[in-house]
């Protein structure tokens, strides 16, 4: 009976040591088992001894066994993750195409630059003149160009050394011109200039006037000691008031006579032997007709508007004309007789013409017998 109590009890001891460590297993989850205990074979049973029965001593609690610590858990090796299977590949949308690039647009091209203002003077001496009209620039030495001239109505050079007017044309607005004592020859400058009403050209070098012809509005016209031969282009200037043409070469005055406006005609020092046809003018006042070849003193008596006449250092030797026409108007209005102004001297008079002179003072006329200087 002892010998089985104490198998039992070894069992016991066994399963309750075995019981812990199959829970402290399951306990760890991750961590490999340990390897389990070898088992304690309990000792073979002695042959009992007939030994007299006892009252059995109370069975000593059993003591527990000690739990086995586990083992500390190790970190479970990181498996590397497989692959992730590639996605399947989207249907491939159709992309636009591409936009075209623009073609290059060609260079624009470089436009000429306009061209900048030229000066218009190439007489250096003609501009410095026409400066002083410039207030913008009358006191610097940039150069005159057209716009500058526009609005210049009045130019004065006298004496500067000018000879060429080139530039001129450009002065829409001019209507006075005075160059006076220069070297100019050509006129086609100023043919085009229409607002021209007064022009002193005089102690210059000018033979063709053909370009003043064009002058409508001219009024005024001066052009004492030049070489000039040919008048014709003036009688186209219906408005010509004042001719200066002294001291130049005229043989024909006839185109000057049909001016219709003409007051005063300076004809001095040229080379007539006839005024023919000068009883047109009407409105003559003043008449100078000095040292030319004149004979014929009949084409002035319809003149009743003289008031100076200058015919000394001519060819007349007949004065009765001219008494004819004083004598009509003392008999008459007397508006043109007691006002004359009478040069006579230096010509070749007939006594009958000489008497008459003593006549005329006698009306009133002021007559001089001496060449005027």
């Amino acid at each position: 009976m002892k010998h089985c109590l104490l198998i039992a009890s070894a069992t016991a001891l066994i399963t309750t040591a075995s019981l812990p460590l199959s829970l402290a297993a399951q306990a760890a989850p991750a961590a490999p088992a340990p390897a389990p205990a070898p088992e304690k074979k309990a000792d073979a049973p002695k042959p009992a001894e007939n030994k007299p029965t006892a009252t059995p001593a109370p069975t000593p609690a059993t003591p527990k066994p000690e739990e086995k610590k586990a083992d500390p858990a190790k970190p479970a090796e990181k498996k590397p993750e497989p692959p992730k299977p590639a996605p399947a590949p989207a249907t491939a949308e159709k992309k636009p195409d591409a936009p075209k690039p623009a073609p290059t647009p060609a260079p624009a091209e470089k436009k000429p630059e306009p061209p900048k203002p030229q000066p218009i003077f190439k007489d250096k001496n003609l501009e410095a003149a026409v400066r002083k009209q410039v207030f913008a620039k009358r006191e610097n030495n940039e150069p005159i160009v057209a716009a500058d001239v526009e609005s210049v109505s009045f130019v004065q050079g006298k004496g500067m050394k000018i000879s060429d007017l080139s530039g001129l044309e450009h002065c829409k607005a001019l209507a006075q011109l005075e160059l006076p004592n220069n070297e100019i020859k050509d006129l086609s400058a100023i043919k085009n200039l229409e607002r021209l009403q007064f022009v002193d050209l005089q102690n210059n070098q000018i033979s063709d006037i053909t370009p003043i012809g064009t002058l409508k509005a001219l009024q005024f016209l001066e052009l004492t000691n030049n070489k000039v031969v040919d008048v014709t282009p003036l009688g186209n200037i219906p408005a010509l008031t004042s001719v200066y043409l002294t001291n130049n070469q005229v043989k024909d005055a006839s185109a000057l006579f049909k001016l219709p406006k003409l007051s005063s005609l300076y004809l001095e020092g040229n080379q007539l032997t006839s005024i023919n046809g000068i009883g047109t003018c009407k409105w003559l006042g003043m008449l100078n007709l000095k040292n030319n070849q004149v004979v014929d003193l009949a084409p002035l008596e319809p003149l009743m508007e003289l008031r100076w006449l200058f015919i000394d250092g001519n060819k007349v030797t007949d004065l009765a004309p001219l008494h004819r026409m004083l004598k009509k108007d003392m008999d008459g209005p007397r508006e043109f007789a007691p006002y004359l102004n009478l040069y006579l001297g230096g010509n070749p008079l007939s006594d009958p013409s000489k008497a008459l002179m003593e006549e005329f003072k006698k009306m009133g006329l002021r007559v001089h017998d001496t060449v005027a200087k």
